[in-house]
């Protein structure tokens, strides 16, 4: 019988994924229960030795002070840069300078510039919207201090493009106003990440873009986040996942799987680095990290964040 060759997927991964930075989304906990649990997520993460953790803000910018207070206490506790999810709605100019400048005097040195989500009824409400887009958000906290700034940006288009052409243009403003880098939307298809990068290529876009991946330990909250924010959810992932929810541990595998194959996928299309949209879990980012040759084996006997 003939040999048969097969590609040593595993290895491959191992051997390339080492040279890429990762990072981790992580957002603010809502009970004190949460909070010690979060702390003890980022602590292990921190394994990875991440470029650095990212923290959500409400889409109308409303958490902003948790978001702020999170932020803090991570970099504290693991000492890894922290990225703020900062949003131009709901804030006027002066307020967005003021918040600038508070986290600058606290340390903070990474922001992610987003326009944010503005009510339907703001304008009766009097709700503020200090920048129409987020190119102007990036202009003004580049003007401010140097803030490393990192954008939005949409491998499927934003859901109000009205085209992906249309909405690299408005990404291209926001690398002209100062952006370092952009972090993209999940995907659940890879080619859609290769074609979205030789698109930009195209368009004159030569900074890092940076493939967004997301655990789906839960697949029916993930398949309505993916599509609220308009990325397409292949049938494949929804027959995969039928059925396990209700086995958790299988779900678990299932996840694993799924993220292990679109990291490596990812690499294969050329991504600078990977984002973890962690779901404030860590075992299947960890693993992913360590699949991808990242050393993650220091934790045993470390003390953690938040513990007596």
């Amino acid at each position: 019988m003939a040999a048969l060759t097969t590609e040593p997927v595993l290895a491959e991964m191992f051997r390339t994924g080492a040279k890429l930075p990762v990072s981790f989304e992580v957002f603010p906990p809502k009970s004190e229960n949460a909070r010690a649990s979060l702390h003890y997520t980022a602590t292990r993460l921190a394994d990875a030795d991440p470029g650095f953790f990212s923290v959500t803000s409400s889409p109308d910018g409303s958490s902003r002070e948790r978001t702020l207070a999170v932020a803090r206490e991570l970099a504290a506790c693991t000492e890894t840069p922290v990225k703020i999810h900062f949003t131009a709605s709901g804030h006027t100019r002066e307020q967005i300078d003021a918040h600038a400048d508070r986290m600058w005097a606290d340390g903070i040195r990474h922001v992610l510039a987003l326009r944010g989500d503005r009510p339907a009824d703001a304008d009766r409400r009097g709700i503020p919207q200090a920048y129409e887009h987020a190119d102007g958000l990036v202009a003004a906290l580049k003007a401010r201090h140097d803030f490393d700034v990192s954008v939005a940006a949409y491998p499927e288009k934003h859901p109000e493009a009205p085209s992906l052409d249309a909405d690299i243009e408005h990404l291209k403003a926001k690398f002209d106003a100062g952006a370092d880098r952009a972090i993209c939307q999940f995907v659940f298809d890879a080619e859609s990440y290769g074609r979205f990068r030789e698109r930009a290529e195209r368009h004159g876009i030569d900074k890092p873009l940076v493939p967004g991946v997301i655990v789906p330990t839960n697949w029916r909250r993930i398949r309505r986040f993916a599509v609220k924010a308009g990325a397409s959810v292949p049938d494949w992932l929804d027959e995969l996942f039928d059925g396990v929810e209700d086995e958790p541990e299988i779900a678990q595998l299932t996840a694993m799987a799924t993220v292990q194959q679109q990291v490596r996928r990812l690499i294969a299309y050329g991504a600078p680095a990977i984002h973890f949209y962690t779901m404030n879990t860590w075992q299947i980012p960890l693993a992913a990290g360590h699949l991808m040759g990242r050393h993650v084996g220091d934790f045993l006997g470390k003390t953690w964040c938040g513990a007596a």
